[in-house]
């Protein structure tokens, strides 16, 4: 019996990142197969697998103890400070610190309920010019930060927007790709700049704002200003506004390749007040690629057994389109009931995104633009769909041309 067989293509090649139940369909059926294997690792893509792990209290994100593991953060601790400072006081990083996570939630929930979402008019205005847009992404994908920092009340200049948001990306990128020392000292270098465009505003927080307050009910919790400052940019900075802005590009690009289901919102835009719409949309095309779990502890999955001290990464698009979990998986089908009990799109257990709420009211008035400026005659070439497939954890479409005719 084969626990993990390797995978034809390597997990970083872009056609397996855009299309990777082409490769897996046959292996959901394979009761001898428990995952894949490829550049080393072993993926585990069944959602039953992944769920059971996520909600289990012997795998956990951190490894266990190991000489080669710990000399190594321990030489990345010394050569990069930046990336330890931000690791170290992030809420998510090991334990869970509830207070802080609670409020960085409630944060969140009042930045979607306050949102304008204005700025996005000009840019999908431009989808019924009849332009060919050659990289359409470029402007989409900072508009998550942008909307974040405006409605709690930090305005900044368009270049500085960018330079945050590809910093965020830096940093997302080397999240789980630990033995690429370039990587680790790219993202020490990210948070140098986060680290300095947080401190430059700290103090400049209006009374008023959602920021102020926010930093204020932190203060009253017990948190330094390291740890609410370190907590501004892995949360808010990095993770909320990186995961829309991912999710951007993949939603866009299933709206033009499904005229049927465009057209559909088109006649019925009130679909797209249903919570469940988008996580349709966020189920068929995840913005997280994998995460790492170690088992601290022997942990039975149906008929295989992972061993203490094992590793295995989560394979979200796999899970997220299992047949055996979703019936007809790549079809968009708005009649899916979703329920916190039967889907991982936002991870699960202590790990639930924070984010998530804002995401999907974020995602809907993305869509609620795109419906009415996109043309019926839109299209986007796959085989000129650029990816940046370095990423373990991630994986982000760099580059989608479209091609427009004016609406007449």
């Amino acid at each position: 019996m084969s626990e993990f067989i390797d995978l034809p293509v390597s997990y970083f090649d872009a056609d397996f990142t855009l299309d990777p139940y082409s490769l897996l369909k046959d292996l959901y059926q394979d009761d001898k197969v428990l995952g894949f294997r490829s550049e080393g690792m072993n993926f585990l893509f069944r959602h039953d697998d992944c769920r059971s792990v996520l909600r289990s209290p012997l795998c956990r994100r951190e490894p266990l103890a190991n000489p080669e593991f710990q000399q190594r953060e321990e030489r990345y601790a010394k050569l990069y400070p930046n990336r330890l400072w931000e690791m170290s006081n992030n809420f998510s990083m090991g334990e869970v610190d509830i207070k802080l996570k609670s409020q960085l939630v409630r944060f969140l929930g009042n930045i979607e309920k306050s949102a304008s979402f204005d700025d996005m008019e000009p840019i999908f205005k431009q989808l019924s010019e009849g332009k060919d847009l050659p990289n359409y992404i470029d402007q989409i994908a900072t508009l998550p930060l942008r909307v974040i920092l405006e409605t709690a009340g930090l305005i900044i200049p368009d270049k500085e927007i960018t330079d945050v948001y590809n910093a965020g990306c830096t940093y997302l990128k080397s999240f789980e790709n630990l033995g690429d020392e370039s990587l680790i000292k790219d993202a020490d270098d990210a948070v140098v700049l986060l680290r300095d465009f947080v401190e430059r505003n700290y103090e400049k927080f209006n009374p008023g704002t959602l920021l102020y307050d926010h930093v204020e009910a932190c203060k009253s919790i017990g948190l330094s200003d390291e740890k609410i400052k370190a907590n501004l940019i892995g949360p808010i900075l990095i993770s909320a506004s990186n995961t829309m802005g991912i999710s951007s590009a993949f939603f866009l690009r299933n709206l033009i390749r499904y005229p049927e289901v465009r057209r559909k919102l088109q006649d019925n835009p009130e679909l797209l007040n249903n919570d469940n719409v988008i996580l349709e949309f966020l189920r068929r095309d995840n913005h997280v690629k994998s995460l790492s779990r170690h088992a601290h502890g022997t942990v039975q999955l149906g008929k295989f057994e992972l061993t203490e001290g094992s590793s295995i990464c989560l394979f979200f698009p796999g899970a997220n389109l299992d047949p055996k979990q979703w019936q007809n998986p790549l079809a968009l089908n708005f009649n899916r009931d979703f329920s916190p009990n039967n889907h991982i799109i936002f991870g699960g257990a202590k790990h639930v995104c924070i984010g998530k709420t804002l995401a999907v009211t974020f995602l809907r008035r993305l869509g609620q633009g795109f419906i009415r400026y996109l043309p019926d005659a839109v299209s986007v070439d796959g085989s000129k769909i650029t990816v940046d497939g370095d990423w373990v954890a991630e994986r982000i479409i760099t580059k989608m041309p479209i091609t427009l005719n004016a609406v007449s």
